[in-house]
């Protein structure tokens, strides 16, 4: 999968809300009737908004396909969670910006996957969140970083 910084395979092209709502799309085209109420939401989308909202909306309700989308988001950021909990012995994770918002209800589930495919000694106390400041936290968070480049 291409991802937008122009390389393939990168978590962004995977688990990104972006990412998620253009997985989605491409789900209502091959599956076809057992889409149905994913295509419907989708088709009342405007020109400028992502179908991953959508898509974590009808999880929660219990659609099939959107669980199904929803648990493959799962499986691939808690495999690339779960090297960093290895490599870097963390013990938190905040997850922003709209995948990070949209996946909240899972975060057990996704601790869960992490901590079953981390070291015992790294996963003790592992937690996952949500990034407080929502889904700008991540656009907040390089403005210090800019001011610091930037000497201001």
């Amino acid at each position: 999968r291409l991802c937008p910084c122009g390389n393939y395979g990168c978590l962004e092209a995977y688990c990104s809300g972006t990412s998620i709502g253009k997985r989605a799309c491409e789900a209502v085209e091959i599956h076809g009737e057992i889409a149905d109420p994913l295509a419907d939401a989708i088709s009342k989308l405007g020109p400028d908004e992502g179908a991953g909202p959508v898509l974590f909306d009808l999880a929660k309700k219990g659609d099939p396909l959107a669980l199904e989308l929803v648990e493959e988001t799962l499986d691939y950021l808690a495999q690339a969670l779960s090297a960093t909990v290895n490599i870097l012995d963390i013990r938190l994770i905040v997850l922003g910006g709209g995948a990070g918002i949209g996946l909240s209800p899972w975060f057990d589930q996704l601790q869960k996957r992490i901590a079953d495919h981390s070291m015992p000694l790294c996963r003790e106390g592992l937690e996952v969140k949500v990034a407080e400041l929502g889904e700008h936290s991540l656009l907040l968070g390089t403005v210090p970083l800019c001011q610091e480049r930037l000497g201001s």
